[in-house]
């Protein structure tokens, strides 16, 4: 969307008042999402 390339945000929302649910109506919108260095999952590990 033209207006967060504008502002500079990277988050925003899209909402189509026309669905039936707001649920189905809701879209969140992300622009240019830094990669991580972190790792995605972590997986905890019992010790014996």
């Amino acid at each position: 969307l033209t207006y967060l390339r504008l502002m500079n945000l990277t988050v925003g929302l899209l909402i189509n008042f026309g669905a039936a649910t707001l649920k189905e109506g809701l879209h969140r919108i992300v622009n240019d999402l830094p990669i991580s260095a972190s790792p995605r999952l972590r997986v905890n590990q019992s010790q014996p």
